[in-house]
């Protein structure tokens, strides 16, 4: 802290040009590329999500930006929740002990 405090009047002194240049690698730092393609790997709907908010921060204001990153991570968990898988099951078969085996009658899709 005591560091920041001693070399902050001196960034002042700094072009514009070169606080740009330090905001953009500490953004580019930022991004894990290595996880962005699992998410495109594994999960249609999160990669639905990061288009949709990363087309929305170049296209839009970056507030409204996160809002619809936001409302649409909100919309798809809420379908996806809304509906969960609910087993039919049936007795199976009766082992030795009297004990029960069920199966699920609905096979999942």
């Amino acid at each position: 802290m005591i560091i920041v405090l001693l070399i902050a009047p001196l960034t002042a002194y700094l072009p514009i040009s070169v606080m740009g240049g330090v905001i953009l690698l500490v953004a580019y730092n930022l991004i894990d590329i290595q996880h962005i393609m699992k998410i495109f790997k594994y999960s249609k709907s999160e990669s639905s999500i990061l288009i949709t908010t990363f087309l929305a921060t170049i296209f839009l204001e970056l507030e409204f930006a996160i809002y619809l990153g936001v409302l649409l991570s909100l919309v798809l968990f809420l379908a996806k929740t809304s509906t969960p898988r609910i087993p039919t099951l049936s007795i199976d078969s009766v082992d030795n002990k009297g004990h029960r085996n069920f199966t699920n009658i609905l096979k999942s899709h």
